[in-house]
This record gives structure tokens, C-alpha cells and sequence, in this order.
């Protein structure tokens, strides 16, 4: 499933519980997810199957967070700063709305989404600060 931020998201039913397996095919993917120049991907390992975390881990992925049924890993392929958000625990950001004399709302698209149209703003980066 591609996604917003011309990323992957591997779901569950996608892993395979034998680590040779999962090697195989985590290696098939990489290479095709360059190649087609996927940036942040991401994959839910089951509990089940968490004897390929250490094999996720040898070819970049690291922890993003874990649920009691999951553990959720991502790599960033891109050679630019990592964007994939961190997990959640608050975000902080600003949008304005902007209007003319003919009603008409000013919208904009971003680079990685020029198909979504949103008012503009922004949210922090962590660490970032407001003023």
C-alpha cells in the first residue's frame, strides 16, 4: 500500500513467520521500493512473527513503536532527512485560512501530494521550536 509519504506499508498477513523467507522477500522489495524511489516504509511485525525482527533490523529498519499484538518498524530509503513522523504523542501546528473579495479560498498542494489540496500550515518538527 503506497502512502503519503511515497511510502510502504507492509500489513501483517504480508510477513512471513521463517526468517529465510522473510529475508528473501524483505531483499525482492527493497531492492523493487528503490528502484520505483519509495522513501519511508513501513512494516507490522506480529507477535507471531517477531523471529525476523532481527532481520529487519540487519537490512535498516528500527523501531518506530509497539501495540501488544505488533511491533511497527520503519526505514527511510531516501538519501534526504528522515520525514516519517514519530509515534504520536502529541503534534503541534498551525493553518490559516485565507480569503479574497470573491469568497475564494486560497489552497495549496505539497511536492510529495499534488493531488491533495489543504489550507496552508505546518507542524513542528521535534525539537523545533516556535519562535
Amino acid at each position: 500500500e503506497v502512502e503519503v509519504f511515497n511510502g510502504v506499508t507492509v500489513g501483517v498477513d504480508q510477513i512471513p513467520e521463517d526468517p529465510v523467507e522473510f529475508e528473501r522477500r524483505l531483499l525482492l522489495s527493497l531492492q523493487d521500493w528503490r528502484e520505483k524511489g519509495r522513501r519511508g516504509i513501513w512494516i507490522r511485525i506480529p507477535i507471531q512473527a517477531s523471529v525476523v525482527i532481527p532481520t529487519a533490523v540487519k537490512h535498516g529498519f528500527s523501531f518506530h513503536h509497539t501495540q501488544p499484538a505488533y511491533l511497527m518498524m520503519t526505514n527511510w530509503l531516501a538519501d534526504t532527512m528522515n520525514k516519517l513522523p514519530t509515534y504520536t504523542t502529541h503534534y503541534i501546528g498551525c493553518g490559516g485560512v485565507v480569503i479574497n473579495d470573491r469568497k475564494e479560498i486560497l489552497l495549496i498542494t505539497e511536492k510529495e501530494t499534488p493531488s491533495l489540496w489543504k489550507i496552508p500550515g505546518g507542524m513542528l518538527d521535534p525539537g523545533e521550536e516556535l519562535g
